[in-house]
């Protein structure tokens, strides 16, 4: 069961889903067989790590994007001639796990 069904229209809202389909991919899974699946409800602390693991991909691929836009306006092969002799600098940048510098 849903606990807060605001944040999870909020959610289904950003990617273009139904709430029905958010809701049943948070709190069902899918058995198959050789024949047949089935639907059959998670328990409340399967159900907390399937959104927590979703969670942790939505962060992972929004930081791969921010970093990408980043290289992307900072590219020196993009914005300088290939003759200039500019020493490029790193930018460096702190998420909650850890410090990683990016040339």
């Amino acid at each position: 069961m849903v606990e807060n069904p605001k944040e999870l229209k909020e959610v289904a809202d950003l990617y273009g889903i139904s709430v029905e389909q958010l809701s049943l991919a948070c709190t069902e899974r899918t058995l198959k067989t050789r024949n047949d699946s089935y639907k059959v409800p998670q328990l409340a602390g399967k159900a907390k790590e399937t959104c927590d693991a979703f969670a942790k991909e939505i962060y992972a691929k929004l930081f791969d994007w921010v970093v990408a836009r980043i290289n992307d306006a900072t590219s020196a092969e993009t914005h300088y001639h290939k003759n200039d002799t500019v020493d490029y600098g790193i930018i460096g940048l702190l998420d909650i796990f850890g410090f990683e510098s990016l040339k």
